[in-house]
């Protein structure tokens, strides 16, 4: 077949535009142009098109489950001018760049209507919009920030400055041993607008604080959430050494909320560089070390003195957990944690240094402690790491009670970014769930296809892998379907290779699918097959009739009558719904009363699916009233009309 198909992709945009998502691993973290990751649970980020929240620091992806309120880099010294500390964050409810105390870094350029958008995003992944050879991870965002000029006011209330500059990078990957981590990269700057600086200390201030929106709501404040979140530091749940041994600390939920109980989120400090010298966390030399403390979130406020600050920063390590026992005894004391390196002796103008901190997810004791090791071995390679070849480029196309998915061959001859940099593909695995978070049990295998010991490309030894092709092998020699797509970033094409056709699903619900990437592993690195993450080409997919283009078929609607309930909802669907079939590609959709009176108008467009959803509401919003209803559908090419009843029983 000869066929040019179009297809829109909605990629959601919001107006903030200090801010970017770091989505590429198994969570979600907002990060902005000034320093500060996290948006505080603030109800008015929401998407725009799905006006779902955005979140501020979720994990597992999609799964509702918030980690991290507020994050950001503290930076002490003492100069010229006296001692002071520089924030991107603290306790104060509203942050404004340059304008809010306690929030004393601005982006660089400004114009009438405010700041002007400073990250910017680059990604090793070719197929990628940000694609760039000096990316170093698959989604970095990079920014930089002042804590002197470029602010919204002539002074931030409270803030001497310290004339530094910082620049910020965010590292992450969606490879399986790495995908809970985000790394945090800290090049501080002295600019010498107030001359050398002496004693330098550098802290990640982070309020974490687990719990899900499932459980709780939207509005977090209104409820007791943090009022449940457990900080360890001295030791892990079951007593075992944490902070001495990793150079690290984590929050959970105290059980009370039982969705989010497994899940905990922490901090590991990494290492730093100075004069082009590394010096990993667990080897700094004797004159620095690395603190944790941690203070009631009422204790500390943006209009704390600098001499408040800095002390906090020179405090030796808090060994005291905050556990049910410690809250049992002294009260629920809302726990604010920060980690520090120092003291720098001295950071000359002209000098920089660099800090690094890993943002640790895990669903487990054990899971957290591979993800901090795995962390350090990443800042130790300077984040060149072992890699499975990227998931292929994938479009679904839904068709009447089946599903076509195309899906590029590209993996087949990417190398490892690792030496000795092979081409090490060994197969792909095409998976189906019905929740976008890949971690449900409703994901199954459908297909393993493997690399074949006579294949071409001779990199690696094939002989050892599965070979088998099950179920059948996927189309190869008739794929020649070009797929066209627009973007935020224009206009994307795909050459697909294969495709694989799923006849297991039913007209009318939602699924989900990924096909994934794995190499033949890497013993030398004891690591097994490497399997690239679902999450890279998830695709959402509703079966159903196709685009009815000569308008000859007859449209309809099901389930009809509606009695009260449909399918979907009994399978879990939230909403009620019905769904108008055999549509043309443009249609105009007319439902009226028994009154005839108009009551909603529907508007659909799509090139690759011939079907429609009514939520059952009118164009005010208010649920329609049991009765028969009469749908006019008129095809906007060629103005044709049908006609056709509709039923609703409660």
């Amino acid at each position: 077949m000869n066929a040019l198909l179009f297809v829109a992709f909605i990629v959601s945009q919001t107006d903030l535009s200090y801010y970017k998502m770091e989505d590429i691993g198994n969570f979600r973290v907002i990060v902005s142009s000034y320093g500060l990751i996290g948006h505080g649970f603030n109800r008015s980020f929401v998407d725009p098109d799905t006006h779902e929240p955005i979140p501020s620091g979720e994990f597992p992806k999609n799964s509702g489950i918030e980690h991290v309120y507020r994050a950001g880099i503290w930076v002490g010294a003492k100069s010229p001018s006296g001692t002071h500390v520089s924030t991107a964050v603290v306790n104060n409810a509203y942050p404004i760049p340059g304008a809010s105390a306690g929030f004393e870094f601005a982006p660089p350029f400004r114009n009438e209507a405010g700041y002007v958008d400073t990250a910017w995003v680059k990604s090793s992944l070719l197929y990628s919009p940000y694609y760039s050879p000096d990316a170093v991870s698959e989604k970095d965002i990079y920014a930089t920030f002042f804590d002197h000029d470029h602010f919204r006011q002539d002074t931030v209330p409270y803030h001497v400055p310290l004339g530094i500059r910082v620049d910020e990078r965010i590292y992450a990957w969606s490879y399986s041993y790495i995908q809970d981590n985000m790394f945090i990269i800290w090049t501080i700057h002295n600019d010498g607008t107030v001359g050398a600086l002496d004693s330098v200390y550098i802290s990640l201030y982070i309020e974490l604080a687990t719990g899900s929106r499932e459980f709780w709501g939207s509005d977090f404040s209104t409820t007791p959430y943090f009022q449940h979140k457990r900080l360890y530091s001295v030791t892990f749940e079951d007593g075992d050494t944490l902070f001495d041994k990793y150079q690290a600390f984590y929050e959970k939920n105290d059980g009370y909320d039982y969705i989010a109980a497994p899940y905990m989120a922490g901090v590991r400090f990494l290492g730093f560089v100075k004069d082009s010298v590394m010096y990993p966390g667990d080897s700094l030399p004797d004159s620095l070390h690395v603190s944790y403390v941690w203070w009631r979130w009422s204790e500390n406020r943006g209009d704390d003195p600098d001499s408040i600050r800095y002390m906090i920063m020179q405090r030796d390590t808090c060994y005291q957990n905050v556990d049910d026992d410690y809250v049992m005894n002294n009260g629920y004391p809302d726990p604010i944690p920060m980690m520090t390196v120092g003291p720098i002796p001295r950071l000359r103008p002209g000098d920089s240094i660099q800090v690094a901190f890993a943002l640790i997810f895990g669903g487990s004791k054990k899971e957290f402690i591979q993800n901090a090791e795995w962390a350090i071995k990443a800042f130790r390679s300077g984040y060149i790491l072992p890699a499975p070849p990227p998931s292929p480029r994938l479009v679904a196309v839904p068709e009447k009670n089946r599903v076509l998915l195309y899906f590029t061959n590209d993996p087949e001859f990417a190398r490892d970014p690792a030496p000795p940099h092979l081409r090490d593909f060994e197969y792909y695995r095409i998976y189906r769930g019905l929740s976008p978070d890949v971690n449900d049990t409703s994901w199954i295998l459908l297909a393993q296809y493997d690399k074949l010991p006579d294949d071409t490309i001779q990199d690696v030894d094939h002989s050892g892998g599965y070979n088998v092709w099950f179920p059948d092998p996927p189309r190869a020699d008739t794929v020649d379907t070009v797929f066209i797509i627009n973007t935020e970033h224009g206009v994307d094409t795909i050459h697909p290779r294969y495709v694989f056709v799923d006849d297991g699903v039913k007209n009318g619900f939602t699924y989900y699918y990924a096909i994934t990437s794995a190499d033949v592993g890497n013993p030398d690195a004891g690591l097994p097959s490497l399997e690239s993450s679902k999450l890279l080409n998830l695709v959402k997919v509703v079966p159903g009739t196709p685009p009815n283009r000569s308008f000859e078929d007859t449209v309809g609607v099901y389930p009809n009558p509606y009695r009260g309930s449909s399918i979907w909802q009994r399978e879990g669907y939230k909403d009620e719904a019905v769904r108008f079939y055999n549509l043309p590609e443009n249609a105009e959709i007319l439902i009226y009363n028994q009154s005839g009176k108009l009551i909603r108008k529907i508007e659909h467009s799509s090139d690759m699916t011939g079907e429609e959803v009514w939520d059952l509401k009118t164009d005010y919003g208010f649920p329609v009233a049991p009765g028969t209803y009469l749908y006019v559908v008129r095809d906007v090419k060629t103005g044709k009309i049908q006609k056709g009843k509709l039923i609703i029983l409660r």
